[in-house]
């Protein structure tokens, strides 16, 4: 299993109890992801590469695993393993637009607190609204 954490060396918050638990039953691999280059986010794809899973901690910055390669256009970062087929479990409140798992405005399609979640004039949303 691939933990992708802040600080591979030093993990902060709840990432040193989680990996004590994990570790009681799994191996467990810490990693530090970054994708400062286009060989940055390469080393996290190859880190995460015969994994059973990757999971994400909440310590990490949802940009320390995009990356902009050009590839959903200009100005657009990638999930760094979105083409990966190890499944991912992510703890990162605010990664789910950045990896593309919702579409990427993300108080239509994903809602936030005190925002409205479905619109009435939606016809998908079938004309109406969150109590």
């Amino acid at each position: 299993m691939l933990f992708l954490v802040n600080n591979a060396d030093s993990p902060i918050g709840a990432d040193p109890y989680l990996i004590s638990l994990l570790k009681a039953s799994y191996n467990v691999t810490l990693f530090a992801p970054s994708s400062d280059s286009a060989e940055d986010a390469q080393a996290t794809r190859d880190a995460a590469a015969g994994m059973d899973v990757v999971i994400l901690s909440e310590s990490i910055g949802s940009g320390s695993v995009v990356f902009d390669d050009d590839t959903d256009g200009p100005g657009l970062p990638t999930f760094v393993l979105k083409e990966t087929d190890v499944p991912v479990i992510s703890f990162e409140a605010f990664m789910w637009e950045d990896a593309d798992w919702v579409k990427r405005d993300q108080f239509v399609e994903f809602g936030n607190t005190g925002r409205s979640l479905y619109s009435k004039s939606r016809p998908s949303h079938g004309g109406w609204a969150r109590g």
